[in-house]
């Protein structure tokens, strides 16, 4: 156990280190500009859903999981993660259009600037949008392995991810708005092929199409109801 719990501190010190070398090559190539104040008012929307559902999983699935995996319910845990990795992918592409369809009125949820910058940041938000998908995957993917106590590989993912975003960022010819967002999709797409291969590894099923977990997919559903509140007052205290 501290050995796992060491691999987990080394690997999440890597992570945090080239996500800061990643902030230091952007302001090296951008400095202040209008191109990086885009790019970050243009991630508000899909950081703050992707936490949301990442929290939402820590408090209403781990737990449940955990205990079907702990009991051997081989069969039960199989069918509830098959049924909960449908329902997020659906729940992230629904996110995901959104905002590529509506992303001048998803910002207005999160601030309100010069029409100018609202327009920047809408010009980013329609592809940084994309890293919904393969991020709330990665999440869940990864909180099934631990529940498995597999931790090397979900460890590795985040480095992963800062590894690839910020090498594609150097080799990046001319460095602007669609080389920060499109960087940053290929670091989340990165992430998640790293624990997809985890899991293939492991040959855990997961079908989707059964109703075996029915009650247990319900509960977790349900326990996301309390989190709306609190995220909607998270979002009303944010300086706009």
């Amino acid at each position: 156990m501290l050995r796992s719990t060491g691999i987990v501190t080394l690997f999440g010190i890597a992570a945090q280190s080239a996500a800061f070398l990643r902030t230091a090559v952007i302001a090296a190539l951008l400095g202040v500009s209008p191109a990086v104040d885009a790019y970050n008012l243009g991630l508000i929307a899909p950081i703050f859903a992707s936490t949301v559902i990442g929290a939402w999983l820590q408090v209403a699935f781990v737990g449940r999981y955990a205990e079907l995996v702990t009991s051997r319910s081989d069969d039960l845990a199989a069918a509830y993660r098959g049924r909960m990795l449908l329902f997020i992918v659906g729940g992230a592409l629904l996110l995901t259009a959104l905002c590529l369809v509506l992303p001048r009125q998803i910002l207005g949820l999160f601030m309100s600037a010069h029409p100018e910058m609202v327009a920047s940041a809408a010009t980013a938000l329609r592809p940084a949008s994309m890293i919904l998908v393969p991020i709330a995957v990665g999440d869940f993917l990864s909180l099934v392995m631990n529940s498995h106590r597999h931790f090397f590989v979900a460890a590795a993912a985040p480095l992963a991810n800062a590894a690839v975003a910020t090498l594609g960022l150097l080799l990046w010819p001319n460095p602007d708005l669609s080389a920060l967002v499109w960087t940053l999709v290929a670091g989340s797409a990165a992430q998640c092929l790293v624990v997809a291969a985890g899991i293939f590894n492991l040959g855990l099923r997961f079908p989707l199409w059964t109703s075996a977990a029915a009650p247990d997919l319900h509960r977790t559903l349900l326990l996301a109801l309390p989190m709306l509140p609190s995220a909607m007052l998270v979002n009303a205290a944010m300086p706009r």
